[in-house]
């Protein structure tokens, strides 16, 4: 016990040796990719990392960097709009009693603030994010970082976190998230397996954001040929008839755009009822006149 914590903690001398530790485990970060839930990462992704055929970014990008650093920053702000005491982790892993594969990373620990005595501990996360994605936290912890947050409670045994972000220097949101075993009962398996898959090297299968997955574990084309199995040639046929069906779309789509071009005769703009938007005329190096569309998307 540490800190009135009773974990599997282990703390790490360096960034290095962290990263190292945490390579075969399955982490907070790792679980929105696992789940398909991740806007920046695919499981193949992630397997590739795990397995080595990627690097695990061990360069940070200026803004995760800023990030790490503003985490004291965050931890404060917390404290003081929250009314918490916030202990700071940093290098540390944290292994799930029964499943030690699963694991999170704590950014910290908070603490309620009550008589004669703190009571905790609870969760603390610390996330920066840019402006634009104010709108994403306005509900509360987005998709894409609810899942990290549920798997780290459980792993960590606990029963609330207190998550804060920092949207550049422009605004700042905490809020509380509660345990929910339920949902950590449908995620369980899927990381187990995402587990199981890495330790016998067992990839995901891909999906339509893995070319670059893909390229990394076929680094170059071989000269030799080889004779496909029978499903290569299901697979052929569903993209013929999708791309089949894309071209007749998109004749529908011409066909109809015409139309609104005859409707617009020689006017350079047509203004659809209702305030839905404008279309207006622009010449090609051919003179031919595309419409361009501005207003609502339906």
């Amino acid at each position: 016990m540490e800190g009135g914590l009773a974990v599997n903690l282990t703390r790490y001398p360096s960034d290095a040796e962290w990263r190292e530790a945490r390579r075969f485990l399955i982490g907070g970060s790792d679980v929105a990719p696992i789940l398909g839930l991740s806007p920046w990462l695919t499981p193949l992704g992630l397997w590739n990392r795990k397995v080595g055929l990627e690097p695990d970014d061990f360069t940070p990008s200026i803004a995760a960097r800023l990030g790490k650093l503003m985490e004291p920053v965050i931890a404060k702000m917390l404290a003081e709009e929250a009314g918490v005491l916030v202990m700071r982790e940093e290098n540390a892993i944290v292994r799930h009693a029964e499943f030690p594969v699963l694991a999170c990373s704590p950014d910290g620990w908070a603490y309620t603030k009550a008589d004669p005595d703190p009571v905790g501990p609870y969760l603390f996360e610390a996330k920066t994010a840019d402006v634009s994605k104010v709108d994403d936290w306005r509900d509360g912890v987005p998709p894409y970082y609810l899942p990290q947050v549920l798997h780290s409670l459980d792993v960590c045994g606990l029963e609330r976190a207190y998550v804060a972000v920092l949207f550049g220097t422009r605004d700042f949101k905490w809020t509380t998230v509660d345990a929910d075993p339920q949902a950590v009962a449908e995620m369980r398996p899927k990381l187990l397996d995402f587990a199981r898959r890495v330790a016998e090297e067992d990839p995901p299968l891909p999906g339509a954001d893995d070319a670059h997955a893909i390229a990394a574990r076929f680094p170059r084309d071989e000269v030799e040929s080889v004779l496909l199995p029978p499903e290569a040639l299901e697979l052929h046929w569903q993209i013929q008839g999708i791309e089949n069906a894309h071209a007749e779309l998109g004749r529908d789509i011409e066909e109809r755009r015409n139309k609104l071009k005859v409707l617009i005769g020689n006017a350079g703009l047509g203004i659809l009822p209702g305030g839905e938007g404008t279309y207006r005329f622009k010449a090609d190096k051919r003179g031919v006149r595309a419409l361009r569309f501005q207003g609502r998307k339906t």
